[in-house]
């Protein structure tokens, strides 16, 4: 997978599980950006409303942070390995040697409401899916 040569790089690598965890959770307990399901349609492409594609991001209201896209459109790949318990200080694992048993987080236009709540993850069990995108993020200096 061509992409993982950019997780080489110490300055960039993949999101890690607690880091897009946290950003998830800034506010809300179900859904980035909303706890109100009748809401949900305003800040995430989910089975419902996706015409089951994904869409350009910003197209959906933001979480707290600012971020867009944190629950529906594309479930995030992340950096770490499967592991039973995910805290905000669990480090993370890495990249080592395969893409299978990959935490993801954040649900997808192929999902339905509850499967993109944020406390839903799933382990990606392919080097491909159409259905999984990842976030690039950088050290802070």
């Amino acid at each position: 997978m061509r992409p993982l040569i950019l997780l080489r790089c110490r300055i960039l690598r993949i999101n890690s599980e607690s880091y897009s965890h946290t950003t998830n959770t800034a506010n809300s307990t179900d859904w980035a950006g909303t706890d109100d399901e009748s809401t949900l349609g305003n800040y995430a492409w989910y089975y419902s409303n996706s015409d089951r594609k994904t869409h350009e991001v910003k197209k959906k209201n933001p979480n707290s942070l600012g971020l867009y896209d944190m629950s529906g459109n594309v479930r995030e790949w992340c950096w770490d390995k499967n592991s039973s318990t995910i805290t905000s200080t669990t480090p993370a694992t890495g990249y080592e040697g395969n893409t299978y048993n990959h935490v993801n987080r954040g649900g997808s236009y192929s999902k339905n409401k509850i499967e993109n709540k944020i406390a839903w993850r799933a382990i990606n069990d392919r080097a491909y899916d159409r259905r999984y995108g990842f976030r690039v993020v950088r050290k802070a200096n």
